[in-house]
């Protein structure tokens, strides 16, 4: 059996739909921890595979957001990254699959990122499926306490 680790190289050097089996191979040792000898993803990600670890969550959420919503491989086949997660950001259900397919074949990311957001302001959505790993917390500190925080948020 083929190491996940041994996959990751040869997806990189991969032109048609990369993007999504890296996805699924990340998305895959992300949840099992596999780190090798890391003890974080992203250091996986940056120090083994020379991966900024922002694009890797892109593509485990690309990769995530097409498996749930049913798309097929031939439905997507030629999209950039960027396109995947711009319409990840809104395909939802099978039904919209299409639509949003179409789009991104016809428009540039600019225009689709207009799109995507004019239609979650549309259906008062403010959800982003790929916040789905995320948390968005917001704190209020004394002067005294916001000096202690910054410190440990830089070590």
């Amino acid at each position: 059996m083929l190491q996940p680790r041994k996959l990751i190289p040869n997806l990189l050097d991969k032109k048609t739909n990369y993007e999504f089996n890296l996805g699924g191979v990340l998305s895959r040792m992300l949840k099992e921890k596999w780190f090798g000898s890391h003890t974080t993803f992203s250091d996986l990600v940056e120090k083994d595979f020379g991966m900024v670890y922002r694009k890797a969550n892109y593509v485990i959420n690309i990769y995530e957001a097409v498996v749930k919503s049913g798309v097929s491989d031939e439905q997507f086949a030629g999209l950039g990254w960027c396109k995947l997660r711009e319409i990840t950001r809104v395909i939802d259900t099978p039904e919209n699959v299409d639509k949003w397919i179409a789009a991104a074949h016809e428009h540039t990311v600019e225009e689709l990122r207009k799109l995507v957001k004019a239609d979650k302001a549309k259906s008062g959505s403010t959800a982003d499926t790929h916040a789905n790993n995320t948390q968005r917390r917001i704190y209020n500190f004394h002067d005294d306490q916001a000096e202690i925080v910054d410190k440990a948020l830089k070590k």
